[in-house]
């Protein structure tokens, strides 16, 4: 589950805010947690796990800048949204993670944008680390992966850089990778929602590979593949 964390003195600006980040991901069929905090201090306090802090730069005793250069020299990297009706603190609002600077009373469509800038690129840096045949481990990145078939014990991963043959079987692909952006198409294959140029009757991907639907798994199939979609371009 997804954690976002709004820090803002002012409690209508918290509940807009939160309102809006639930309607977002309540869209894209993923579940959050939301936690809210009335000051930089009480914020800090608290495990700084999460997907997103939107921060509130003017603050009595802490500013949003101040919370913002004390993570970082925490060496935090949580994407930082700084939400402010004053410009003139804008020169100072930049830093690694700031992702966005937002003046109150902050726009939904600016959020959705912001959110889904976050988790692209969140998504576009997942890795895994799997071990060849030989021995040799391989880092991939999973969007760099078309399709993974298995053959039993075996599985094949098939890269915009080479295919690579491993000793694991297709079901622990099924339970590693993120279900929202992976579908069983038959028995043997794994596809990568991503890598989808067409459905007509038969999957066609992105590197030319045309896999056929299994009867069993049609209906799960396209029902993932509808909500990926309507997930993929809703706030594009």
């Amino acid at each position: 589950m997804r954690r976002i964390i709004i820090c803002d003195d002012n409690e209508a600006d918290r509940k807009h805010i939160r309102e809006v980040c639930e309607k977002y991901f309540a869209s894209i069929y993923e579940q959050i947690e939301i936690k809210e905090f009335k000051s930089g201090q009480e914020l800090l306090r608290q495990p700084m796990e999460a997907t997103v802090i939107f921060l509130d730069i003017e603050m009595k005793k802490m500013t949003g800048i101040d919370v913002k250069n004390i993570l970082g020299a925490r060496a935090n990297e949580v994407p930082i949204v700084f939400l402010t009706n004053y410009k003139e603190y804008m020169s100072r609002a930049f830093g690694k993670n700031v992702y966005g600077y937002m003046d109150k009373p902050a726009d939904a469509q600016q959020i959705y944008k912001i959110l889904t800038q976050i988790l692209d690129e969140e998504r576009d840096s997942e890795r895994i680390t799997v071990k060849k045949l030989d021995g040799d481990c391989l880092t991939i990145p999973t969007d760099r992966i078309y399709y993974i078939e298995g053959k039993r014990r075996y599985s094949i991963v098939y890269t915009a850089e080479g295919s690579y043959m491993m000793r694991k079987p297709l079901r622990e692909w099924i339970e590693e990778l993120p279900p929202d952006e992976w579908a069983q198409a038959q028995k043997s294959y794994l596809v990568n929602l991503r890598e989808i140029t067409g459905t007509h009757g038969e999957i066609q991907l992105r590197c030319g590979k045309i896999i056929p639907i299994g009867g069993i798994y049609r209906k799960e199939f396209f029902e993932k593949y509808d909500r990926y979609a309507d997930k993929r371009w809703r706030f594009q």
